[in-house]
């Protein structure tokens, strides 16, 4: 059986207007141009997502929204969860000496400022 990523590639070809894509391969967001079942519908997405030139996980959402998939936004608390992981598992060191309330605190000031923006 072929891959999904490989089915995206072949879709995609060598096709330059595709390299943001192709070179160097964006593994995951192919995976999930893969899951597109028609190939004009393919490249179309493709298309969006290069000239967008999206990240990852924006393509994905982007690609989940054009194959009618979308769950929504993924609920904050664990976006900020998957940072705190990532940052600690590439700074160990750094990551013993946050002083959570210290960073509790400053996210609620943002938020608050994020909010006031939005309101006015």
């Amino acid at each position: 059986m072929i891959s999904r990523k490989a089915l995206a590639l072949a879709q995609l070809g060598q096709d330059p207007q595709y390299a943001w894509l192709t070179q160097p391969p964006r593994i995951a967001t192919l995976i999930e141009l893969g899951k597109i079942g028609q190939p004009e519908a393919l490249r179309r997405v493709a298309t969006s997502v290069c000239s967008l030139k999206l990240k990852t996980t924006a393509a994905r959402v982007f690609i989940l929204k054009a194959r009618g998939k979308s769950r929504g936004p993924i609920p904050l608390s664990l976006t900020l969860s998957r940072a705190l992981q990532q940052y600690a598992q590439t700074y160990p060191q750094a990551f013993l000496t946050v002083d959570v309330s210290q960073v509790l605190t400053s996210l609620a000031t943002q938020y608050a400022r994020m909010n006031q923006q939005q309101a006015a």
